[in-house]
Parts: structure tokens; sequence; C-alpha cells
């Protein structure tokens, strides 16, 4: 169901007037909460998976922080190349 309203905001949004926008900001809701509804009654405690989850987070905090100290001190030509190394 998650899927299938995010496919719909996405039909939505493809129409630039404003009653299409809101209907696809809605379906994106509505999925959203299908998704929130599915993980908590699907939830399992896994150390392991939570451990894992964890250092991904810490990784990607850390490459954000790192960018924001390079990207201002490159060069011009060089800002796009070390922009997608980092992604």
């Amino acid at each position: 169901m998650g899927l299938l309203f995010g496919s719909l905001g996405d039909i939505f949004l493809t129409n630039s007037e404003e009653v299409y926008f809101k209907l696809g900001l809605s379906s994106f809701l509505i999925g959203h909460i299908f998704y929130i509804i599915y993980f908590i009654k699907n939830f399992k405690f896994n150390f392991k998976g939570l451990l894992i989850s964890l250092i991904i987070l810490l990784i990607l905090f850390a490459s954000i922080g790192v960018s924001y100290w390079i990207i201002p001190n490159l060069q011009q030509d060089l800002k796009i190349p070390v922009l997608v190394l980092f992604l």
C-alpha cells in the first residue's frame, strides 16, 4: 500500500495545478503512514542490526561533516568530482 500511494503521489505531482500538488502530498503522507504501520507491526529487535545501523549513521554524519569542511576550500573545478565521490 505504501508503494501504491507513493506511485500515486508521483503521478499527481506531474501535473502543475495546485489541487494535484495537494493530492500528491496527501498520497505521500498516506503512503508513509502505511510504511510506519508495517514497520511497527514487524519490528524485531536485533542487536547486530542495530549496531550496523548506528555505524552507518556515524559514517554518514562524519562524511557530511567532512564535506562541509572540504567543499568550501576546493578549487572550483574539483567541487563536482569530490561531491560525486561522497555520494
